[in-house]
This record gives structure tokens, C-alpha cells and sequence, in this order.
């Protein structure tokens, strides 16, 4: 899977054990597994008001972050193709409030859905790095 150097940095996290690739696999597999679910589906497409879900395409990946602190850490990042779409509608701070959104669907859906298939997948969140 291969990402496009602009990026969109909606978390932090602590490094978990998995690799990068592999979990952004599982994100891409939880997302697609999401979306099979009529009432999850049509739950997210509510909270990103109405916006086109492709199952193929998550709304997020992680990449191996640098950071001040000695931890190590991944950045959550908007995936581009979510990020486009975003863009149509960005006026008037629309964009502001739908990468809101997608933090949210991350925080509630996908995140959880990643530390119970591997609960050291992702470390926890570091809200002062964003």
C-alpha cells in the first residue's frame, strides 16, 4: 500500500509491536469488515455526513513517526483518498469539522476494533503531540 507524502496528522500513539505494514493491513481488513455492517455502515456514513465509503479504502493509516520524546511513536494519518473528498467541502471550515469526524470514526470504530484483534497493535494515544 503505498501512501502520498501529504498528510493530514489527526493522532499520535505510542508505537505498539506490530509493524506498520502489517497494521495498516489489519486497518484495511477492520474498515472492510465495518462496512459489510448495514447498521455500522450506515452509522459512520451518518457521523462523515452522507460522504462515500469504499470498503477498499480506509480513512486512515498509520507510518512510523519521529517525536521529541524517547518513545517511539506512529502518527494516525488521513488517508489521501478521504482527504480529497474532504477537500471538495472544504469552505467555510468544513474541513476542520470532517477531519474531526474521521477522528472520531477512528477513535469510535476502527481503534478499538485494532487493539481487540491485537491489543499491542497501537500503543496509547499521546494528546499532546497533535
Amino acid at each position: 500500500m503505498t501512501y502520498s507524502t501529504e498528510k493530514t496528522l489527526i493522532e499520535v500513539a505510542e508505537a505498539g509491536t506490530m509493524p506498520t505494514p502489517d497494521l495498516n493491513k489489519l486497518i484495511a481488513e477492520i474498515w472492510a469488515d465495518l462496512l459489510k455492517d448495514p447498521d455500522t455502515r450506515a452509522s459512520i456514513e451518518k457521523e462523515l455526513d452522507g460522504l462515500e465509503l469504499s470498503p477498499e479504502k480506509p480513512p486512515v493509516f498509520v507510518q512510523n513517526k519521529t517525536s521529541g520524546s524517547l518513545a517511539a511513536t506512529v502518527g494516525v494519518y488521513l488517508a489521501l483518498a478521504f482527504a480529497e473528498k474532504l477537500l471538495d467541502r472544504a469552505f467555510d471550515g468544513v474541513l476542520d469539522r470532517s477531519q474531526a469526524k474521521v477522528l472520531k470514526v477512528w477513535q469510535s470504530h476502527i481503534r478499538p476494533r485494532l487493539l481487540r484483534a491485537d491489543r499491542d497493535s497501537i500503543g496509547s494515544k499521546m494528546d499532546d503531540e497533535v
